[in-house]
């Protein structure tokens, strides 16, 4: 099942999807307890439960989450695109977030994206976004 159609799946009568942002603090055991003792409330998947370079944690919770059908995004936090290949080749994420302002570009984004093989979503650092807003 896709992210997408798992969406409407679980958007359900009251037309929300809950998505969980760990913002990086749970790590692993944690992470897979926590997202586990929700499973009536199916959340969509979680965002970064452990810091952004632990790739063997990322896949560790991804193993522990897909027979619940609940994914793992992350990737908002890598500056390069050589963090996001590791990503890809441990099969630590399904969902990589992309951040325009910490990567180093145009290019550095579209080779992310070409490598990427799983849905990209964009992630805005919301300090630039302010600066930028301001001028």
């Amino acid at each position: 099942m896709t992210i997408r159609s798992r969406e409407a799946v679980l958007a359900g009568l009251t037309g929300t999807v809950l998505m969980i942002d760990a913002n990086q603090v749970l790590g692993v055991p944690r992470a897979i307890e926590y997202v586990t003792a929700l499973p009536e409330i199916k959340p969509l998947l979680i965002e970064e439960p452990t810091e952004p370079g632990d790739v063997p944690g990322h896949a560790a919770v991804r193993k522990a989450l897909k027979p619940l059908c609940i994914s793992v995004a992350t990737g908002e936090h890598a500056h390069n695109r050589f963090l996001f290949k590791q990503l890809l080749q441990a099969e630590a994420l399904d969902v990589g977030q992309i951040d325009s302002c910490r990567l180093a570009g145009v290019s550095v984004v579209l080779a992310v994206l070409l490598l990427a093989g799983v849905p990209c979503w964009r992630n805005w650092n919301v300090q630039v976004r302010h600066a930028l807003e301001r001028h």
